[in-house]
């Protein structure tokens, strides 16, 4: 449906079509897919001007460029996401998690810390998945704890926080 909207729409698409349509793409194991996704979310980009959208979209990006090997680049989309909007705790982790499947864990570690330092009162007007957030932060710190730090105080207590919010 929302391909044909996109069709219906021409050579000027709603911004809101081409973001819909990356998120579907994220969702989908369909390599070209992905690769149209970051088509649509530079169109998006070159369209839209909410901030919190912006990041979104940017959030998008990182996770496609991630899902097709780049995750350099991917790090690259949630900085610029946050500097779109540093609001939302999510492009935050994503950022973190991009750095600790780089190997940077000082980098991981502080950016997971800015995630979880944000007031998740004020985050904005988006859809938040707040267990998600959770269940992504808990695993972080598992990891951080467990492969990182060697710490297994700090693993058991992360791994409680997770089976906590994911039993």
């Amino acid at each position: 449906i929302l391909e044909k909207q996109l069709a219906d729409e021409g050579d000027n698409p709603d911004p809101r079509t081409l973001l819909h349509l990356v998120k579907v793409y994220a969702e989908l194991k369909d390599k070209d897919l992905w690769i149209k996704g970051l088509e649509y979310c530079d169109k998006y980009m070159a369209k839209s001007g909410w901030d919190e959208e912006r990041a979104v979209c940017m959030e998008y990006k990182g996770q496609l460029l991630q899902m097709l090997g780049l995750n350099d680049k991917a790090i690259d989309a949630f900085h610029k996401g946050i500097q779109e909007y540093p609001h939302n705790p999510l492009i935050y982790l994503r950022l973190a998690t991009a750095y600790y499947h780089q190997g940077n864990y000082r980098n991981c570690e502080m950016w997971l810390n800015h995630a979880m330092m944000i007031d998740l009162d004020n985050i904005g007007s988006t859809v938040v998945n707040f267990k998600g957030m959770k269940v992504m932060t808990a695993e972080l710190m598992f990891k951080l704890a467990w492969n990182v730090k060697k710490d297994v105080d700090l693993a058991l207590k992360a791994l409680n926080l997770l089976i906590k919010e994911s039993p």
